[in-house]
């Protein structure tokens, strides 16, 4: 989430400060401006309140209307200037802190960012626009127990606030906490069932559960209520590979590519779609893996899908150097070196093979393919002691690696 992203998020959170009741304007020009505030017109409303202002300069709610304007232009300094007027007639006042947070962030100092939110929560405790904007600050630095904390006291202050309980409900979805999820998502599409970004999280949730069927159907909701969402299109692709509904997946891939065409993540993903679908999709599949790597050249998976796809064109060679060029980008890439490893082998160098599998191991100690290719190694030298370290605990699988597993034993009885 950028600073930008951040701002706008504030923009529609963001309230005109009122009137107290009992309260009167202390000049026409700041009821004026509130009724073109109301209607919308910001350069009306601005123009107003300059007018008040100049002739009654100690109105504070003037001037944090002015800032809160200001922002809407991106006029940080200026937005800052009138916050802190305010804050000159009445120290307490909590917008006025909630807006000098805002301009803070708009110049990008964070941390006065966040110290004048805390300031403001101080201030008035059931105030929730700067809990929200704490959370998404913390979202910004990667802190995500800070980021559930502050999203979960604005939940406390308003229960039906959309903007906490979605936020927390992808929170846990990034954390694989996929069905803690449901309780943010849940009410939210209770009070409105076509809330597309509700209905993309709950479709979100249900793949991390490995529930792609059920996925699809707040997916396709989703994406009927609005085709132009790249994000629901390639969900609804995920969804529908996941079921092997390929026409489905296909022309979701398509439209979300048709949206945003230079996404190298959509081309993989279409690549891999077509790879899966049979050999004769496979011209479409390399050329999606080329047109990712043309668009994200440091991008380690296209370089292994082309390595593999290679290996299904009986390429051996062409196969290897695109292996050992994921593996130069990522040095710990398990896959590659797994793949690498067996192709080192079957071309008569087990040594190299075996180091390129001990590499993986060293990084990820459970990954099975390098497991069984190095126990296959091994037995097939006669090295039967390492062979049945490494095959023995996969022989107890009920899966087809505990079969390949038990069969490479028999070599070593």
């Amino acid at each position: 989430m950028s600073l930008r992203s951040i701002f706008l998020c504030l923009a529609l959170l963001a309230a005109p400060a009122a009137l107290a009741e009992g309260e009167v304007y202390p000049d026409e020009a700041f009821q004026l401006a509130d009724q073109h505030l109301a209607a919308g017109d910001y350069a009306s409303a601005r123009a107003a309140l300059e007018k008040g202002l100049r002739r009654v300069p100690d109105h504070a709610n003037g001037w944090v209307n002015l800032g809160n304007i200001m922002l809407l232009d991106q006029d940080w300094e200026g937005a800052r200037g009138s916050f802190e007027r305010a804050l000159q007639v009445d120290p307490m006042h909590y917008l006025a802190m909630n807006g000098l947070g805002a301009a803070s962030l708009g110049l990008g100092a964070l941390d006065p960012a966040v110290e004048w939110f805390l300031r403001a929560v101080e201030a008035r405790p059931d105030y929730i626009t700067p809990l929200v904007n704490l959370g998404d600050i913390a979202v910004l630095q990667n802190e995500p127990a800070a980021a559930i904390r502050y999203y979960a006291l604005a939940l406390q202050v308003d229960p039906f606030s959309r903007k906490p309980a979605l936020a927390l409900a992808e929170l846990h979805i990034i954390a694989g906490m996929h069905a803690e999820a449901y309780k943010y998502i849940d009410p939210v599409l209770v009070r409105d069932p076509k809330d597309l970004e509700a209905l993309e999280l709950q479709g979100r949730a249900l793949l991390g559960q490995g529930l792609p069927l059920r996925a699809l159907e707040p997916l396709l909701e989703a994406k009927h209520l609005d085709p132009s969402v790249v994000s629901t299109q390639r969900l609804v692709g995920i969804a529908c590979m996941n079921t092997e509904q390929w026409g489905c997946a296909e022309d979701a891939f398509r439209a979300a590519i048709t949206l945003q065409p230079g996404d190298p993540q959509l081309h993989l993903e279409l690549g891999q779609l077509y790879r899966t679908g049979g050999q004769e999709n496979w011209d479409r599949a390399q050329w999606h893996f080329n047109k990712t790597l043309q668009l994200a050249p440091a991008m380690v998976d296209p370089w292994f899908e082309l390595a593999s796809l290679e290996e299904d064109l009986g390429k051996p060679q062409d196969a290897m150097a695109h292996y050992r060029k994921a593996i130069e980008l990522q040095p710990d890439h398990c896959p590659s070196l797994s793949n690498l490893g067996r192709l080192l082998k079957l071309g008569g160098d087990p040594a190299t093979a075996e180091l390129m599998l001990d590499r993986c191991l060293s990084s990820d100690p459970g990954f099975v393919l390098a497991i069984l290719n190095r126990g296959w190694i091994r037995a097939d030298a006669g090295m039967c002691d390492g062979a049945k370290a490494d095959l023995e605990p996969l022989a107890q699988r009920q899966d087809a690696w505990g079969e390949q597993a038990a069969a490479l034993l028999t070599k070593c009885p």
